[in-house]
């Protein structure tokens, strides 16, 4: 499935609103986003395809098994952190061009960047119907982490070049 890692801040309520009303693929919800605070702005019955995880003792598990991740923000805290995270761990990402511009997506190499959500649904029911392009997008993510890795200060760097 599709994941869907938040809190449940106003930003990713509203988000998870969106989805919601608009998702026709399986996408798990895990974090506080799934828990009955972070549901209090949905009207009972939940979308179906909206699968309900909670808390998970590691992230890592989490998109090892996800085809991709979502992030249907349209407005954030600005730091990114569920597309970083996601990224990291060679998982393509779909997001709204409001929380992803800033943020490394590389539209259709290592994810895509939506500005309505016709289009953000589209893209979803793309990778959902295409593991293969999941599984490509995911590798260019591990590339471009690892050059990007390379390429910054690290601690090992600092650690070595300073003390």
């Amino acid at each position: 499935n599709a994941v869907f890692v938040a809190s449940d801040n106003p930003f990713n309520a509203n988000g998870l609103k969106y989805l919601h009303l608009g998702s026709t693929i399986p996408i798990d919800l895990v974090g506080k986003i799934s828990t009955k605070n972070g549901l209090r702005f949905i009207e009972e019955p939940i979308n179906s395809k909206l699968k309900k995880i909670g808390f998970v003792d590691s992230l890592k598990d989490v998109y090892k098994n996800a085809a991709f991740s979502v992030c249907p923000l349209v407005i954030g805290t600005g730091s990114k952190v569920k597309i970083a995270e996601s990224l990291c761990n060679g998982v393509p990402v779909v997001s709204m061009v409001d929380s992803g511009l800033s943020s490394d997506i590389i539209h259709g190499v290592n994810g895509f960047l939506c500005y309505n959500f016709k289009d953000f649904f589209s893209y979803c029911e793309k990778l959902h119907n295409d593991r293969g392009l999941c599984a490509k997008m995911g590798e260019n993510a591990k590339v471009l982490y690892k050059r990007q890795l390379r390429s910054s200060l690290n601690y090992d760097y600092v650690f070595e070049t300073y003390f």
